[in-house]
This record gives C-alpha cells, structure tokens and sequence, in this order.
C-alpha cells in the first residue's frame, strides 16, 4: 500500500528567500498513518479448534475454527437473539458453533488472502442447518442473513507484507470484506448498537474491494 499523500497538504519552508516544498515530512508522516490503519482493521483471527493444526499452520477451505474478533476476544458463534441475526459473541474455548471457509474449486483448498470464499457458522457441528452468511438488508441489526447455499461473497484481507495470494494461517490477524455490502463500507468490524450482535459494515483505508 502506498503513501497517503492527499491528506497532508504540502507546505514550504523558507530560508533566505528560497522555499523548498515540505514534500519529506508528508511522505514520511503519510506512511505512518497509511500503516496504522492496516493494523487498527484486522479484529478477526481464526483459532483452530484442534491440537493438529496451531498457529501458522495454513487455513484450508472446511477447516473448523474459533472466529474470534480480537477487540472484545470473544467468537462470533450462533445463538437465538430477539433482534438482528442469530449471531452471539461466545467464550472462545466453548465448543459447539464453529466457523469455516468454503474456497471456489474444491472448497478444500487453502485459503488465500484476497480470494473468494463462503463463510459459515455452524449451529450444531452435528446439524448445520442453513449455516453460510450472505448479504441481506434486514430492519433490525446488522445486514446479515443465513443460507444453504455457499455465496462467494467473502474475502479474507489484510495480508501486509505477506501480499494478496498468500495463504491465511491460524493466529493471523485479518480483515473479513463482503462485496456485497460495499455501498456500506464492506468491512466486518465491532461496533456497539442499540438492536443485534454487536456488528457494522464500514470501509478501511488503503484497502478498495477487499484487495490487501
């Protein structure tokens, strides 16, 4: 990601009746900002739910796993609600509604950082009834809704140094992006609000389309 150039004007310094342009302090100060904002999105990390596989083993597409949102560290985990989706924050270490990416192809392969997948919240690990996430405006809460269908509306984002194509693993911090909700930012983030999970849609700097 580059410089975020457009946010500090430039100004001059002048010695002696020369000016230079402060180009320098706005290259160095837009940087840092521009890194800050790449860490300060990625909320989510994915916890294996076994001993096989820790942290930095890849992720691959039906591997099942706490998804825990780092600001609260608690997981996002299917529970009846009165307003809003079904969709509670869980103890991490509590069994019973675990998460998984489906990939396009197989739905087996590893999961890339910037490609398309499915994402899934069981109910029951013995009865999945409807447990994929889609895109859908509702009256109450997030725009969230559950299907039998596997919607590649998802990416996996926030790659950094790593770079778009490289595998997710376990213990990495990322940034979940749903194209469908990109009027409204795109980005899952916490966010407190009066009826629902705790969930809203907004946009992240330096990271158009879910592609970082």
């Amino acid at each position: 990601m580059g410089p975020v150039f457009a946010r500090w004007p430039v100004s001059r310094i002048c010695r002696r009746g020369v000016c230079v342009l402060a180009a320098l302090g706005a290259l160095t100060l837009g940087s840092a900002v521009d890194a800050a904002a790449e860490v300060q999105g990625q909320e989510w990390i994915a916890r294996s739910t076994t001993s096989a596989k820790g942290n930095g083993a890849a992720i691959v597409g039906g591997d099942r796993f706490r998804l825990v949102n780092n600001i609260i560290d608690r997981a996002l985990v299917y529970g009846s609600r009165k307003y809003g989706i079904n969709l509670v924050w869980g103890a991490i270490s509590n069994p019973g509604s675990d998460a998984y990416f489906v990939t396009e192809g197989s739905g087996e392969e590893v999961v890339r950082y910037g490609d398309n997948v499915a994402l899934a919240i069981t109910e029951n690990p013995t009865r999945p009834a409807r447990p994929f996430l889609k895109y859908k405006s509702r009256d109450y809460g997030i725009n969230l809704d559950w299907t039998t269908a596997k919607v590649y509306e998802w990416k996996v984002s926030g790659a950094g140094r790593a770079g778009k194509g490289s595998p997710v693993r376990y213990g990495d911090k990322f940034l979940l992006f749903n194209a469908r909700s990109s009027s409204k930012g795109g980005f899952l983030y916490y966010n407190e609000r009066k009826y629902g999970i705790n969930l809203s849609w907004r946009g992240t700097l330096g990271c158009p389309n879910g592609d970082c």
